[in-house]
């Protein structure tokens, strides 16, 4: 009781920027930290994909990632500036310090970092190699982004 008391009052103290900036540097740390343990440890598993498909696929998320998180973005506030024209200026407030706003932009940019990641450790060193841990973690970033952001679409329609 004591502990979700302070984490409350921690979140509340907490600035809405730090939310994505978070994501990222947990990104960034896995990225350096994962695919390193797995090219040492899990060398033995590996996607039996080309490695030019594995890269055209990575590429493929990270530039659809971008451009969906900008368009999402862009989509949602002019959205929520004609809602406040027309219902009450406290909506664009509210809206912007939704947590789930800040936490979609986080996911949508974790999944683009880590794409670009796995782009830089396939074919490592010319094995011919596509990590089969991070390819997947990409994929499950993926999903995890499409369910963030059908929850988005459902808040801004609440």
């Amino acid at each position: 009781m004591i502990m979700r008391t302070t984490l409350k009052a921690y979140r509340r103290n907490l600035p809405p920027w730090s939310i994505p900036m978070l994501y990222v540097g947990v990104t960034v740390v896995c990225a350096f930290v994962l695919p390193r343990l797995e090219n040492e440890y899990l060398a033995s598993f590996s996607l039996s994909l080309s490695v030019s498909s594995a890269l055209a696929a990575a590429s493929a998320i990270a530039s659809g990632m971008i451009a969906l998180t900008g368009i999402v973005f862009a989509l949602a506030f002019v959205m929520v500036q004609f809602s406040a024209v027309a219902y009450s200026p406290r909506l664009v407030a509210w809206f912007g310090r939704d947590p789930m706003l800040f936490h979609s932009l986080g996911l949508f940019t974790a999944t683009f970092l880590y794409a670009i990641a796995v782009m830089a450790w396939t074919d490592r060193g010319g094995s011919g190699k596509v990590p089969l841990f991070s390819v997947m973690l990409v994929l499950l970033l993926l999903i995890l982004s499409m369910i963030v952001f059908a929850r988005l679409v459902n808040r801004l329609n609440s």
